[in-house]
């Protein structure tokens, strides 16, 4: 759905194999080691994944980085907020 919606904001129209193509290549393709976060190989083979459906580079790029960003960030900041409350009770807990 995230991808449909991400190719959608950007005028890319996905039908569902596509999208199931996408998301499968992105999938697969992290499962490879890589720096933190995936970034560069998820970029790549975003780019990649969406060329063979005849998206433009630029386009592809754009996607990439949206739908990367459309997941990271939200996973960070929640894990972030997660984080400290462990903290603070962690912390209550000793006193």
């Amino acid at each position: 759905m995230a991808v449909w919606l991400v190719g959608r904001s950007l005028g890319i129209e996905l039908g569902p194999l596509e999208c199931v193509f996408v998301t499968g290549a992105l999938n697969l393709g992290v499962a490879i080691p890589s720096s933190p976060g995936f970034v560069g190989t998820y970029q790549w083979l975003a780019v990649a994944s969406l060329g063979v459906l005849d998206v433009g580079r630029e386009e592809a790029l754009a996607f990439s980085i949206l739908l990367h960003a459309s997941w990271y960030v939200p996973t960070t900041v929640i894990g972030g907020f997660l984080l400290l409350f462990r903290l603070d009770w962690g912390l209550r807990a000793r006193n």
